[in-house]
């Protein structure tokens, strides 16, 4: 959980191949907010009852367990289509713009036929963003070994971690020439490539392949951390009894750091012509290990969050 927000709410797509543990965590963190609202959108019963199953075995390790139920319970739902045509027509009826991150599993077919489907019933008036996949650097991701697994497999370079960012460069273009057929001649279709905000390194490896020549935005993080453990430097004990200043100090060097980041990543974007956009952000303040049950730590992270500071920060994101 990245910290107790405000009024907020999430949409979660998913078909049967979805990892169930993760949609849900997904949800729990969006309900945890004060309030959040959460809703589950797939094509499959049994990944609707999976889900279900696995948010109630997660919540009986969150201390906030009541008021992420009363989210769930009055603002939230699991709904389940028929196809994937029930899921398009209800952002049609939303008037969203989606932001499609494909499978990193997903084959070629799939791809034409999920391309093919939303050219055709997505309201024309609508944009779209297709990803390959979602943070594909991150170790904590099963993507993200599957990648270095097919980058090593292909030969595309000696290390599993180079090769992960130079296959997900290569299957990205893949991705992006399947999805640019259908959307010829279009304005609406933004092909995005997912980068980490403080790796310039692996920026770089993404760059180097052609996949820039069709690329139209690299997409990064913009967090502000705050992540005190029982025995970090600081510990979590010793931030809870900072006054709020000494938090929004904390954050406004954080914010100092990501913007000498966003710069760097601004400018690989000037050389080759993209739009630099965040696919989420804000603040990351929440305990770590047996920190996260820490009452007082809690109190002033609330604290911070409901403070007009925290909108000024988020403004300058």
């Amino acid at each position: 959980v990245d910290g107790y927000l405000g009024p907020s709410e999430v949409l979660v797509l998913a078909d049967e191949t979805a990892n169930a543990k993760f949609v849900a965590a997904d949800l729990i963190a969006q309900a945890e907010h004060d309030p959040g609202s959460c809703f589950l959108l797939t094509t499959s019963n049994e990944m609707a009852e999976r889900v279900r199953h696995e948010i109630s075995s997660q919540l009986n390790q969150r201390q906030r367990r009541a008021a992420i139920e009363k989210s769930l319970d009055n603002d939230s739902a699991i709904i389940v289509g028929d196809s994937m045509n029930d899921l398009i027509d209800l952002a049609n009826r939303c008037n969203v713009g989606p932001w499609l991150c494909m499978p990193h599993r997903a084959n070629d077919d799939f791809l034409r036929r999920a391309a093919s489907l939303v050219s055709e019933k997505l309201d024309a008036r609508l944009p779209l963003w297709v990803e390959h996949s979602n943070e594909v650097w991150n170790p904590d991701f099963e993507q993200s070994a599957y990648a270095s697994q097919q980058g090593m497999a292909q030969g595309l370079a000696p290390d599993a971690n180079t090769a992960r960012w130079r296959w997900h460069a290569k299957r990205s273009r893949d991705l992006f020439a399947i999805w640019s057929q259908p959307f010829a001649g279009s304005m609406r279709l933004k092909r995005v490539l997912g980068t980490q905000t403080g790796n310039s390194w692996g920026t770089q490896q993404l760059l180097r392949d052609p996949v820039i020549d069709t690329t139209d935005v690299l997409a990064v993080a913009a967090y502000l951390p705050l992540t005190p453990g029982v025995n970090t430097s600081p510990a979590a004990a010793e931030v809870a009894r900072w006054p709020l200043e000494r938090v929004f100090e904390h954050f406004e060097k954080e914010l100092e750091q990501l913007e000498r980041w966003q710069a760097e990543q601004r400018r690989w974007c000037a050389r080759h012509g993209l739009l630099l956009a965040a696919y989420e952000g804000g603040q990351h303040a929440v305990g770590l290990g047996e920190a996260v049950r820490d009452a007082a730590l809690e109190r002033l992270f609330t604290q911070a969050n409901r403070d007009e500071r925290m909108g000024l920060m988020y403004r300058r994101l």
